[in-house]
């Protein structure tokens, strides 16, 4: 009897760099968590032919909570050319990804800018930013969000700033398209899917789709379990009457019928 096999994901350049220590695994599965400045700098010093663990663990960055002699005790080892290549080819399509990334948040903040309305708004209140990723626009799109909309959308509970982005590259700035709440949230696809027989309700499910901005939402609400405001009150609220348990409710409710569906 054969043990049953798996795909394997492609290798990140900080896994295919862990690959490099045979000897050392574990300490370097310890230091993945690490790969950020501190790892991408091992990384090209080890591109360029640096194989000395105490010279390469003094790219240590200052942020990094992993010590000079972890980092190379991890980094003790033997170097093959095959996952050497790899790393390689790992790292420049990490590179590729990143440019290319760069390129589509330089459009999309052209693209804010002529969406920009006319008005005279008061200056947004100023507000800690969230921690930079690599991935993160390299414009401030909380601000470009609100010289277009008019409001800041991220004061709402749970609503970042690519999920405000996201919902607006999807409706534009404004809902008045929408003749009415009701309509707008069977086009999210969030309305319950009322299933009656003989009077007695089967399912109040919301539909599948794949509508980006109902998406969004779904993220935001998942991001209020610990919230302290009303809306996370509200979920924990809903949660506790919920029969499957993990999922995530979903208020969809009109003012007029006070209906809700789970989901």
């Amino acid at each position: 009897m054969t043990a049953p096999t798996t795909r394997r994901k492609p290798a990140s350049p900080s896994a295919a760099g862990g690959r490099q220590a045979q000897d050392h695994r574990k300490p370097w599965a310890k230091l993945k968590s690490e790969a950020r400045l501190t790892g991408r700098a091992i990384i090209r010093a080890i591109l360029r032919g640096t194989r000395a663990p105490e010279k390469l663990a003094r790219h240590r960055d200052k942020g990094c909570k992993a010590s000079e002699t972890e980092i190379a005790q991890a980094l003790t080892g033997s170097y093959r050319e095959e996952h050497l290549f790899e790393l390689k080819l790992a790292y420049e399509a990490w590179q590729f990804t990143l440019r290319q990334v760069a390129e589509v948040h330089g459009q999309v903040a052209l693209q804010l800018g002529r969406m920009r309305c006319d008005r005279a708004l008061p200056p947004l209140k100023p507000k800690p930013r969230p921690k930079r990723r690599a991935s993160s626009p390299g414009f401030d799109v909380r601000a470009g969000l609100y010289y277009v909309v008019g409001l800041d959308l991220t004061e709402i509970e749970g609503v970042s700033e690519l999920t405000a982005l996201t919902v607006v590259s999807e409706i534009g700035p404004g809902v008045s398209r929408f003749a009415t709440v009701k309509k707008f949230c069977s086009w999210l696809g969030l309305c319950p899917n009322w299933k009656k027989t003989g009077g007695r309700v089967r399912s109040s499910r919301t539909r599948r789709g794949v509508n980006r901005a109902a998406q969004a939402l779904r993220v935001a609400a998942q991001g209020l379990h610990h919230s302290k405001g009303a809306l996370g009150g509200f979920l924990r609220r809903m949660k506790g009457v919920e029969k499957t348990p993990g999922s995530v409710p979903t208020a969809t409710a009109s003012p007029e019928q006070g209906q809700t569906s789970e989901e």
